[in-house]
């Protein structure tokens, strides 16, 4: 058995490597580099049946260079399925696989050729990543490889990853089956299931990852492999909840149905925002508390909280409605009367359709779950974290607020993580959430674009607002840090939370973006970069700033006329516990540096914001900072730093050398300085 602690980021690396860093010596540089995409071109069109549709963007550079294919106006953001994506970069190339051997040779060509490979199924993906994450990269779309083969005998079922899942519900409902998925008819089948697959039934049956029986793949050398539990184990471990695209391209699932539920059972109740604080106690109560409440796998309960209303649903999946009508007793017992409840009752298909969001009032399931191929598109930015704990009544309160004060909507979707999927031991697949009691998805849709910003940062007050003090995602030491950070601050007035590829981040921080998204522009080609007229100075540290320090240094730093920037810089981790004299560099031992930086309008004004910026600067300068990085030399520091210690000052360099900075006296300590 694959153990999920020991070789989780083992196989990372073995598999990531080997499908989107072959040749990894010169892919950066030949990618970056690259004027036009011919060779692509020639590749593809010499590998590709003739009817295997290639469309080549317009909106990407290299394919406005060709010189011998013509690009194509294409709206690449409408292969996302959301709008929630801010994806800026484009592809080279979609490619529209039909089967197993087409996705081979776009790999082998991808692979010859140095490109980066992405697959997209049904573009569900909430921030676009199915048009991968890089400029200039391949896609391929996996939606015409999309059978449906059902073995009614040992119910199992053969799907393509392109494979929508409402087609799916619809086809293996004829012979009594379903699969345990999402709630969303229009989702393609790979990337859902590869990140888990959590739906309705997965209280009951689990994950749709934990019924993956085999899988047909293509790997970084454009070979055809079969994964299974004995053959190719580690990566019949990886993908099954680890997330798609990461170790090799799925093109067919092999996966264990089960039994449609013979009835589902729907209680909801709805109360007005006066009451969503009690609601949201007793849902956690049911959730948590073992003597109220220990439901039967074949009960899911979810709730619903936005700023007009909160409502919970009871589903129930069994034929023994004793325990359905508990269950609602027992939500119900302590909270006020609901300004509304609804119970009915309705065949699995039927449910499927009503909560696939795609419903017209026809009734037609199979127009709308079968045949109906354009499907529905949203604007929406969405979030989600996992709790295993209660939210207390104070942050509760917090939250409650910050959802009153926006002017928009979020919706809050708490969804049950218990149940049959969390007795599954963690090890035994990769998806490492099992043990979380509950999760949130929060949902913006904004009315438009310039409304975006606006609505997004409310969704991130919001969300912050929980996320730094329940620490339920993976990333939990991230989370405790912000919540050290903010435990005892006020409200921030804005908030970010993103992530980047190593290269988009430095792009980002550079100070070279422009909004092209274009790094080989900007990172490798080009030759004038910008120049900049302002003052820097420095400071080390070794114990914090003063309170009366930091009272000078607030008052001077509103007294200003103009822009200081301050950017404080942590100078500890690895490069502290490396011996002070291991090397000439003497800063090993502080904890903090200050990098002061004043941007002067024009040159009359310099001298006035020059004044200002000194003055700043000495409020913070005291003993425990009186060394600067020798990298921002400052030519007038000895005018400010002249002190009874020093012997020698040479200041064309701002280099003090004595008793304390030891330049000839004590030159065995290696010890170099800069006075501030």
């Amino acid at each position: 058995m694959v153990k999920f602690a020991t070789n989780l980021f083992f196989i990372l690396l073995v598999y990531v490597f080997q499908i989107t860093f072959t040749t990894a010596s010169d892919r950066a540089n030949s990618k970056l580099a690259r004027t036009n995409n011919d060779d692509l071109q020639t590749c593809l069109s010499s590998s590709l049946p003739l009817p295997i549709r290639t469309i080549y963007p317009c909106s990407t550079l290299a394919n406005q260079n060709s010189s011998q294919y013509q690009c194509d106006h294409f709206n690449v953001n409408e292969l996302s399925s959301v709008r929630g994506g801010r994806i800026s970069h484009f592809p080279a190339v979609i490619v529209y696989a039909t089967n197993s051997n087409d996705v081979q040779n776009v790999v082998k060509c991808a692979t010859k050729l140095n490109y980066i490979v992405n697959t997209r199924s049904g573009g569900h993906s909430y921030e676009g990543y199915s048009l991968g994450s890089t400029y200039n990269n391949i896609v391929i779309n996996m939606e015409a490889i999309n059978y449906i083969r059902i073995n009614q005998y040992d119910g199992t079922g053969i799907f393509g990853a392109g494979a929508r899942i409402g087609p799916i519900y619809y086809r293996t409902y004829q012979y009594n089956y379903t699969i345990n998925a999402g709630s969303c008819a229009w989702m393609g089948l790979a990337g859902h299931a590869l990140g888990g697959g959590q739906g309705f039934l997965g209280r009951l049956h689990g994950l749709l990852s934990d019924n993956i029986l085999e899988m047909k793949a293509v790997n970084a050398q454009g070979e055809l492999i079969t994964i299974n539990k004995t053959h190719e184990p580690e990566l019949y471990w990886a993908l099954r909840g680890a997330g798609g695209g990461l170790f090799v391209i799925v093109t067919e699932f092999k996966i264990q149905l089960v039994k449609s539920p013979p009835l589902v059972r729907r209680f909801s109740s709805t109360w007005y925002p006066n009451a969503t604080k009690l609601v949201m106690q007793q849902y956690q109560s049911l959730l948590f508390d073992d003597k109220i409440s220990n439901f039967s796998n074949n009960l899911f309960l979810f709730m619903r909280v936005l700023k007009t209303h909160v409502a919970i649903s009871i589903l129930y999946f069994g034929i023994e409605f004793d325990e359905f009508n508990n269950t609602i007793s027992l939500l119900l017992a302590t909270l006020p009367t609901p300004n509304r409840t609804k119970l009915y009752e309705q065949d699995w298909l039927t449910f499927v359709y009503k909560s696939s969001g795609i419903a017209d009032g026809s009734g037609d399931h199979q127009q709308l779950l079968l045949d109906r191929l354009t499907y529905p598109t949203y604007h929406f930015k969405a979030k989600h974290l996992f709790y295993d704990r209660p939210i207390s009544s104070h942050n509760l309160d917090k939250f409650i607020d910050r959802l009153a004060s926006g002017d928009g909507e979020i919706t809050m979707i708490f969804l049950p993580w218990d149940g049959y999927l969390s007795t599954i031991p963690v090890d035994e697949t990769a998806f490492p959430h099992r043990h979380f009691k509950f999760g949130i998805q929060f949902t913006l849709y904004p009315t438009d674009e310039q409304h975006e910003k606006e609505q997004m940062n409310w969704l991130n007050q919001t969300h912050v607002e929980i996320s730094i003090l329940y620490f339920g995602i993976e990333f939990d030491e991230f989370n405790k840090t912000m919540s050290l950070l903010l435990a005892t601050l006020p409200t921030p007035n804005r908030t970010d939370l993103y992530e980047q590829d190593w290269l988009a981040f430095v792009y980002k921080v550079s100070g070279i973006a422009d909004g092209s998204g274009d790094y080989q522009q900007l990172l490798l080609d080009r030759l004038a970069y910008p120049t900049y007229h302002f003052k820097a100075k420095h400071l080390f540290y070794d114990r914090p700033i003063s309170s009366h320090n930091l009272d000078k240094f607030i008052d001077r730093l509103a007294s200003g006329d103009g822009q200081i920037g301050m950017m404080f810089i942590p100078w500890d981790g690895y490069l502290s516990t490396v011996p002070v004299d291991e090397t000439a560099f003497p800063h090993r031992h502080f904890k903090f540096g200050i990098q002061f930086t004043v941007s002067p309008n024009d040159e009359q004004h310099e001298k006035q914001q020059m004044n200002w910026l000194n003055r700043v600067y000495l409020a913070v300068y005291n003993d425990s900072a009186k060394h600067s990085y020798i990298n921002y030399i400052d030519r007038d520091t000895t005018l400010i730093a002249m002190s009874s210690e020093a012997e020698c000052i040479d200041a064309s360099l701002g280099i003090q050398t004595g008793n304390h900075f030891s330049i000839g006296v004590k030159i065995s300590q290696r010890n170099i300085t800069l006075a501030s």
